[in-house]
């Protein structure tokens, strides 16, 4: 919400829903082998890249995704693949 605020000078409900949703992509990802405090790491990242990344490729690639569902699905989910490996807690399947 803040990055709407100071990139459009009003708050986007696109980009704030943009990084709720990235946020639960990126923990599902480890959600069997992370523990709740980097379970709440990873969705806070996720939550503050993921709007950063879709107005990236909205102005910068150029790519028409008017709900985000690239940046949600493949930068929510590429830092929660990542944080699962990163965050792991000890567990060995």
């Amino acid at each position: 919400m803040l990055y709407g605020q100071f990139r459009y000078g009003k708050p986007d409900i696109l980009l704030t829903l943009a990084g709720v949703m990235g946020a639960m992509v990126a923990v599902t990802a480890g959600a069997g082998v992370m523990a709740t405090p980097f379970a709440v790491l990873t969705g806070a990242v996720a939550g503050v890249i993921v709007p950063f990344a879709a107005a990236w490729l909205d102005l910068v690639g150029h790519l028409d995704d008017p709900a985000g569902s690239v940046s949600v699905h493949a930068v929510g989910g590429a830092w929660g693949v990542l944080a699962a490996g990163l965050f792991r807690a000890g567990r060995c399947r």
